[in-house]
């Protein structure tokens, strides 16, 4: 958002985001395709999952997120 703050664009080009988001195959999602807030939380958290397995951080996620039956 700070990017509109200091433009003169009156939109922000989410392209580089939408193409470095990966699904579970490793492929950019497809922006066309209309997912529920479910479905995209799922999918966030199990990479989120994925990355923190062998981390410290772990405890840390699983004692904010104690819903997420993860770990």
């Amino acid at each position: 958002m700070a990017h509109l703050q200091e433009s003169e664009k009156k939109f922000y080009d989410t392209r580089p985001f939408c193409a470095s988001y990966k699904n579970y195959d490793g492929e950019p999602i497809n922006v066309g395709t209309q997912q529920d807030a479910d479905e995209y939380m799922n999918m966030l958290f199990d990479k989120i999952d994925t990355l923190l397995k062998s981390t410290p951080q772990v405890i840390y996620f699983s004692q904010n997120y104690p819903s997420i039956e993860k770990f």
